[in-house]
C-alpha cells in the first residue's frame, strides 16, 4: 500500500514503465523516464543540503520538467512550496520567506528579482534557475538504481506541500499538506472516478492550487497520463477545446468559471470533446443555466459537483443523475467521503437538526495539520476541544436524506474562479497606499459573475483608481485585484460605527 507520495512514480514505474505519464506541449514522458529522472534530481537536492522536511519553493511555468522538480522535493524528502511565477515579486517573496525554503527552484527572471525584495530579517535560500546544470532532464534518461538515493523518512504523517492561501491581515497562510491528506483524497478520487491506465486527464490548476492535486496524484495512482495545460494556454479557451480533442481527453477537473468560459469562448458546444467521460468541478457555485448548457453539449459524460477547502481538500461530493430540472435553482453539495465526516454545528458545537443552518465542520485524515508557523490560527480553526477537525467557515444544512447544501460564507472570505480571496488582504494593500484613508472591498455579481468592488476614502487632497491599480499590481496576485475602485468623500458606517457594508454592496450593483 502507498502511504508517501514519493512512492506513486516508482510503483507506477514498475506497472507501467512503457505507458506515457505526463504530456506538456511537444514533451512526452513515460512513468519510467519520469521517475528516473525524479531519482536524478532527487539526488541533486540532497547535495544542495535538501534535508527530510525542508521546504523548496517552485516558482515555475507548468511544464514537464516543474513536474518532475515536484516529485524530486517529495523523494528528496521535502515539502514542495508551489508559487504562482506570476505573481508580484514582492508578493513572492513574502511568501517564500515566510515558508523558510532551503532553496528555490525558479526562472532566470524570477531569480534577479527576487533579491531586491527579499524581507531583510530572513535568511535568502539559494535561488537556483531551473533547470539546474547539474540536472539532466531530457527525454531518455537512464533509470537511476533506487540504492543511489539517499534512504529518507516516509512517514505518511510528514509534511508534503505548503499551499498558500489568502490572508485576512494581508499575510498569506501557508497551508500544510501531510502525505496522508493528499493521499486519501488522491486515492479515493482514483476509485470513486474509475481512473484507469487509458485514461488522459487534463490538468489546467496550477500546482499552488489544490485541484492539481487529483490531477497529478490521483491520475499517477492509476497509471493514467497527465496533460498539463500551462498559463498561457488556459487563456485560450479555443485552444483548451481543442487540446481536449487532440489529446482524447477523458477527464477534466477545473473550476465553473473555466467550463463557462469554455462555453461562451471556446467553441465546446458547436465542436464537443466526444472522449470527456467524467467533468468535475469545485470551488465556487456553478450557475444552474450555464451547467444545463455544459450537460447539454457533453451528454455522455457524468457531471460531479466537488466542494471543500484547501485545509480539507475535497470533503463532499455530489454526482448529478441528469440536467437537473428548469424549476431547480441550486444543486447540493452532496455527500462527505468516507474519510472525511461532515457535520453542520452550531455556535456552541452542537449538531443542529436536519433543515437547520449552520456551519460545515469536518474531522478526519484529511484534514491539515494547521497553518505553518501560525498555532493560534491553528488553535481557532478547530472545533473546541478536538484535534483533526477545521471549522470551514461555510454555512450549510443537511436534509432529511442526509445530503448536505450551502449557504454561504461567515465571513468576509470570497471564492472567485476557484481562488479563496481574502477580502481584508485586498483592504489592506489598498490601505498602504499613502493617499487612503480607509479601503473597504465588497463582492458583487454582474452578469453570473462574482466581482470585487473597492471603496476608498482618501486620506489629504484626492486620489484616483489610475493612481491605485499600479500600487495594487505589486502587491497582489492578478486574481485578488479589484475590477473596481470606487473613490468616495466618506464611507457610510451603521449605528455601531462600523462600515455598512450592505449598502457598500448596494451601491457596487446599482453602479
Amino acid at each position: 500500500m502507498i502511504e508517501n507520495l514519493s512512492d506513486i512514480l516508482r510503483t507506477a514505474a514498475e506497472s507501467h514503465p512503457h505507458q506515457v505519464a505526463v504530456v506538456a506541449g511537444t514533451v512526452s514522458l513515460t512513468y519510467q523516464q519520469l521517475d528516473a529522472q525524479t531519482s536524478e534530481l532527487a539526488g541533486w537536492l540532497r547535495t544542495q543540503g535538501v534535508q527530510p522536511g525542508d521546504r523548496v519553493g517552485l516558482c515555475l511555468p507548468k511544464t514537464a520538467a516543474a513536474l518532475t522538480a515536484l516529485y524530486a522535493v517529495l523523494k528528496a524528502g521535502g515539502v514542495y512550496v508551489p508559487a504562482d511565477v506570476r505573481s508580484p515579486p514582492a508578493r513572492l517573496a513574502g511568501l517564500l520567506a515566510d515558508a523558510g525554503c532551503r532553496l528555490i527552484l525558479t526562472t532566470s527572471r524570477v531569480a534577479e528579482s527576487l533579491p531586491a525584495h527579499w524581507p531583510a530579517d530572513t535568511a535568502r535560500p539559494a535561488l537556483i534557475p531551473f533547470p539546474p546544470p547539474m540536472a539532466e532532464l531530457s527525454p531518455g534518461t537512464s533509470p537511476s538504481p533506487e540504492g543511489e538515493l539517499p534512504d529518507v523518512p516516509r512517514s505518511p504523517e510528514a509534511p508534503a506541500a505548503l499551499m498558500y492561501t489568502s490572508g485576512s491581515t494581508g499575510r498569506s497562510k501557508g497551508v500544510v499538506l501531510t502525505h496522508r491528506n493528499i493521499l486519501c483524497f488522491a486515492d479515493w478520487g482514483r476509485n470513486q472516478f474509475a481512473l484507469q491506465p487509458a485514461d488522459r486527464v487534463a490538468s489546467i490548476a496550477p500546482f499552488h492550487f489544490d485541484l492539481s492535486t487529483f490531477d497529478l496524484f490521483s491520475t499517477h495512482l492509476a497509471g493514467g497520463t497527465v496533460v498539463l495545460l500551462d498559463e498561457q494556454a488556459v487563456m485560450f479557451p479555443s485552444a483548451v477545446v481543442a487540446t481536449f480533442r487532440k489529446q482524447q481527453i477523458t477527464v477534466c477537473y477545473a473550476v465553473p468559471t473555466t467550463w463557462v468560459q469554455l462555453l461562451e469562448r471556446g467553441g465546446l458546444e458547436s465542436a464537443p470533446p466526444t472522449s470527456l467521460r467524467q467533468v468535475l468541478f469545485a470551488g465556487e457555485v456553478f450557475p444552474l443555466p450555464l451547467l444545463r448548457r455544459l450537460m447539454q453539449a457533453l451528454p455522455q459524460a457524468t457531471f460531479t459537483n466537488l466542494y471543500g477547502p484547501v485545509e480539507t481538500n475535497v470533503c463532499t461530493f455530489h454526482t448529478l443523475s441528469g440536467i437537473p430540472g428548469e424549476e431547480a435553482t441550486e444543486i447540493p453539495i452532496g455527500r462527505p467521503l468516507p474519510h472525511s465526516p461532515v457535520e453542520v454545528l452550531d455556535e456552541q458545537f452542537q449538531r443542529v437538526p436536519p433543515g437547520d443552518v449552520g456551519q460545515l465542520c469536518v474531522r478526519g485524515p484529511g484534514v491539515s495539520p494547521g497553518y505553518w508557523q501560525q498555532p493560534e490560527m491553528t488553535e481557532r480553526s478547530r472545533v473546541a476541544g478536538e484535534p483533526a477537525t477545521y471549522q470551514t467557515g461555510d454555512l450549510g444544512f443537511r436534509d432529511a436524506t442526509g445530503t448536505l447544501w450551502f449557504r454561504g460564507r461567515r465571513d468576509h472570505q470570497v471564492k472567485i474562479r476557484g481562488h479563496r480571496i481574502e477580502l481584508g488582504e485586498v483592504e489592506a494593500a489598498l490601505g498602504s497606499h499613502p493617499g487612503v484613508a480607509q479601503a473597504v472591498a465588497v463582492v458583487h455579481s454582474r452578469e453570473g459573475e462574482l466581482q470585487i468592488v473597492a471603496f476608498v476614502q482618501p486620506r489629504d487632497g484626492t486620489v484616483t483608481e489610475a493612481d491605485l491599480h499600479p500600487h495594487l499590481a505589486g502587491r497582489l496576485a492578478l486574481y485578488a485585484r479589484p475590477h473596481r475602485i470606487i473613490v468616495k468623500p466618506s464611507l457610510p458606517t451603521t449605528v455601531s460605527g462600523k462600515i455598512d457594508r450592505q449598502t457598500l454592496i448596494s451601491g457596487a450593483e446599482a453602479d
